[in-house]
Formats: structure tokens, sequence, C-alpha cells
């Protein structure tokens, strides 16, 4: 049997194409990561039921994978400090729309580090 991140290096490639619309839109910073390493962006990718991850799209990239939820609560928590809002404020629907309206991108650095570039 295979290790979860095993299987996200050999399907990580074609996942995009695979997730349709309704699924994509349950990955929160979908379109907004990229890796600084690689310069071509992370895709979302879906492995088992229902386990959500973010991989770069280049298959030999150094980074391994990352657990969507955590991503997504990082860059959000960062995005609430910063502009002040109650997490009830926006609801759950929203917050795509509402990180693209103020996130330029979030650069996936070494070491698994987000740093995010927003509009100005």
């Amino acid at each position: 049997m295979k290790a979860p991140m095993d299987e996200v290096s050999l399907v990580h490639a074609n996942a995009l194409h695979i997730l349709d619309a309704a699924l994509r839109r349950r990955f929160l910073v979908r379109d907004l990561l990229w890796c600084a390493t690689c310069d071509v962006p992370w895709v979302p990718i879906l492995l088992r039921p229902m386990t959500r991850y973010y991989a770069c799209h280049n298959k030999s990239c150094p980074h391994p994978a990352m657990p969507a939820g955590l991503v997504e609560h990082r860059v959000w928590i960062r995005f609430v400090r910063l502009h002040g809002v109650d997490n009830c404020q926006i609801p759950r629907d929203r917050r795509h729309e509402a990180l693209t309206d103020a996130l330029n991108r979030v650069l996936v650095c070494p070491g698994l580090l987000l740093r995010l570039e927003w509009w100005e």
C-alpha cells in the first residue's frame, strides 16, 4: 500500500482535470497558490474520499503536497487579522471571492512558508 504522499506525487499533475467545478469550489485558496521554487501554480487535488490537498503542478517539485485545511486556515487567519473582520462577517461561500479581491497570490516558499502578496 502506498503512503498518501506517494499517491500525491503520482496523481497531482492530472488532478486539476479530474475535479469538477463544484468540487473545486471547496478549495478556498484555489487559483491563489504559486510555487516560489518552480514558478508554477499549485493545484487542488483530492485523494481518497474527500482528502483535500494542494500540490505544485510541477511533478519534480521538491515541496511535498500540503493538506488543504492547513493552508486555508493559515491564509484565512492572516486575512482576518489584516482586515479586522470577524469570521462570521464573511460567509464561507463568499470567502474565496474576498481572498481573491485582497490577494494577488500566495507564494509557497522553501520550508512550506506562505508569503501573501496583497493587492495594493
